[in-house]
């Protein structure tokens, strides 16, 4: 299935499954992936390539265990559809709330800024803590560009040396022995997330409360300051700074001193994802830019690595 539209999308959630599909939305649609809303209710997701068959078979396998030991709900798939070995969609009923950000968070009244901030901090140590042999027999690995760090990243900038000139690459090298340096007594690894960013994480606009943490595509293990990085890239700098607030100094201090080089990972990973799949020139340079603007926050003494709130690339 090399690409979807709402009619096609419509016949084949008619044919395999009960759900009517009276109504059907496109929510959004990447080079691997399209999902659809369905008659209001339901969240319906077909893997377009091979890589997102792997993904969504991971998920499928995981999501139990996360919706059983997670204090935040997540998509819990009730209708799985497959032909010919392969699958066609999962279906999911839609979860309620709003994306939760930087501007979402300001204007939150106080005590539901601080329920908000309270309960992610909670989710995060959740997911740090969920079993490890759970996560692994569901088929989730450390993968070269999913999550940070380890030891197969260590290299990752070499695959586009003809990409980066030698300024930047030394850039790159700087950073990572800060980050060695710093996180050389920090724990073993731990399940990831790795994609916590507004469209994924929702609340409650009244309470604070969070009500969802939606598309597990990129779970992967690594290092748990990885989801902090991407949390602050993403969501905002006073998202992040809640959740430093919530922390001992000396951990604060490390994350401080780690999201400059897991964020410069992070853009290495999609513009190694989108040339190693032969991706269009636009997407290579679209994330050669977010990587550039990294490498230049870098080069400035006294900058706080955290991003605007802009998305990255679509998969």
């Amino acid at each position: 299935m090399t690409g979807i539209d709402i009619d096609r999308a419509r016949d084949l959630i008619r044919r395999q499954s009960d759900l009517a599909a009276r109504t059907v939305e496109l929510l959004g649609a990447g080079t691997d992936s399209a999902a659809f809303r369905v008659d209001t209710e339901w969240v319906v997701r077909f893997p377009l390539v091979p890589e997102a068959q792997r993904t969504l078979r991971t998920e499928l396998a995981l999501l139990p265990y996360l919706a059983r030991d997670l204090p935040v709900a997540v998509p819990y798939p009730e209708h799985i559809a497959e032909q010919d070995g392969q699958l066609v969609f999962s279906a999911y009923r839609a979860l309620d709330g709003q994306p939760l950000s930087d501007a979402a968070l300001t204007a939150l009244a106080p005590p539901a800024r601080t329920r908000a901030l309270d309960e992610l901090t909670g989710l995060l140590d959740a997911i740090h803590c969920f079993p490890e042999s759970v996560a692994r027999a569901a088929g989730v690995s450390f993968e070269l560009r999913k999550g940070a760090y380890h030891e197969a990243q260590q290299s990752l900038e070499h695959e586009l040396a003809g990409m980066l000139d030698s300024a930047e690459r030394a850039t790159i090298a700087r950073l990572r022995r800060t980050f060695e340096r710093v996180q050389q007594h920090s724990s073993t690894p731990v399940l990831l997330h790795a994609d916590i960013k507004p469209a994924h994480l929702l609340h409650d606009p009244a309470t604070g409360g969070l009500t969802g943490l939606l598309d597990w595509g990129d779970v992967s293990l690594g290092h748990p300051d990885f989801d902090l990085a991407i949390i602050g890239a993403f969501c905002g700098r006073q998202t992040l700074q809640g959740l430093l607030d919530r922390m001992d100094s000396a951990d604060a201090e490390r994350v401080e001193a780690s999201l400059p080089f897991l964020l410069i990972i992070r853009w290495l990973q999609d513009v190694s994802y989108t040339v190693g799949r032969g991706g269009d020139d636009e997407l290579v340079d679209r994330g050669l830019r977010r990587l550039r603007e990294e490498l230049q926050k870098a080069r400035r003494p006294g900058r706080t690595h955290v991003g605007d709130g802009q998305d990255g690339l679509m998969r």
